[in-house]
């Protein structure tokens, strides 16, 4: 026969509607992101993409796997010339950079 076990459950406080609430602040997260450039060049994207489907089916992945189109943009943004400028946009590491 098996022993019956009391669980407590204690109830979560109610925050107080006076009591100001903090929550996370975008401009902290922004400052993470590297500096806008100008918008993506378009042609510049979409050559951007085709490279990207051609290296996901050599490799076997979804595309999303070498780079989210967000980083596409953000390179055909700042249209980066060196690798430590390439290391600057975000989504790119220094694994995919060296890739």
């Amino acid at each position: 026969m098996q022993a019956i076990s009391a669980v407590v459950l204690k109830q979560a406080e109610e925050p107080q509607p006076d009591s100001p609430v903090t929550k996370p602040s975008r401009e902290r997260a922004a400052s993470v992101v590297a500096p806008r450039a100008s918008p993506a060049d378009p042609q510049l994207f979409e050559r951007l993409r085709q490279l990207r489907t051609e290296l996901a089916e050599e490799e076997g992945v979804a595309a999303f796997v070498i780079f989210h189109d967000k980083t596409l943009k953000a390179i055909a943004g700042h249209k980066p010339v060196t690798p430590a400028a390439l290391l600057e946009i975000p989504g790119i590491g220094a694994l995919k950079a060296e890739r």
